[in-house]
């Protein structure tokens, strides 16, 4: 198992900046991702989010109805962002843990009513990638909802000016990440579809990145 410490550094000088806010506007600014979080905390009531950051998605989720919330991240503090947050949702139940793999491994089986998984799996190496995926089945009882998000395929010149390496075989190399940014859709389809029903996959636009991510929605099996 990687142990991604440049991925942890790189965050946790990003988070480090960020002082604490109420979330308090069910909305994230992207219209797509605002109705997927909806879709995902109808009748659902506990959620895990592997790669948490601040919380953004879960305190989401909580103004949508869902009451227990587990948010991982690597970042230390990512966590502690997310912690300083969630001190304005007293009357919801939330647990912030820093960690990698090891903590998903600790959660029980069919515990859980959703997951999230957001630009987090594709900056994973293969091995790593498929260990979230198949923890995530375990974790989430059968029909439970997951939202699984990736990011934009890089071209030929983003690849040069970012000075990223191409591994082949789908994979690319930068000191932060980006192992799986260039896995095509339907390759993420044959993976995903190994755990999960695809109840929707759609390509969604960032006006403030200029940029598409690529968003499934999931239903485990």
């Amino acid at each position: 198992m990687e142990n991604y410490n440049s991925t942890k550094i790189f965050w946790d000088n990003i988070f480090k900046a960020v002082i604490p806010n109420k979330y308090e506007n069910a909305d994230l600014g992207q219209e797509d991702l605002n109705e997927a979080l909806k879709w995902l905390s109808r009748g659902t009531n506990s959620i895990v989010d592997y790669g948490c950051g601040s919380g953004a998605f879960l305190f989401h989720c909580a103004l949508c109805g869902t009451k227990h919330h587990v948010g991982i991240d690597i970042s230390t503090e990512a966590i502690t962002l997310a912690k300083e947050r969630a001190r304005y949702f007293e009357r919801d139940n939330f647990e912030f843990i820093q960690g990698g793999l090891e903590c998903l491994n600790k959660i029980e089986e069919n515990i859980m009513d959703g997951a999230i998984l957001s630009n987090i799996v594709d900056n994973m190496i293969p091995k790593d990638a498929e260990l979230v995926l198949s923890n995530i089945h375990r974790i989430v009882h059968k029909g439970g909802k997951i939202l699984f998000k990736v990011n934009p395929i890089l071209n030929e010149e983003q690849i040069k000016e970012w000075g990223i390496k191409d591994l082949g075989n789908d994979l690319l190399l930068e000191t932060t990440g980006l192992y799986l940014w260039n896995l095509e859709t339907e390759k993420w389809c044959s993976i995903l579809e190994k755990y999960f029903h695809i109840y929707l996959k759609k390509d969604i636009y960032y006006n403030q990145h200029e940029q598409y991510n690529r968003l499934f929605l999931l239903v485990n099996k």
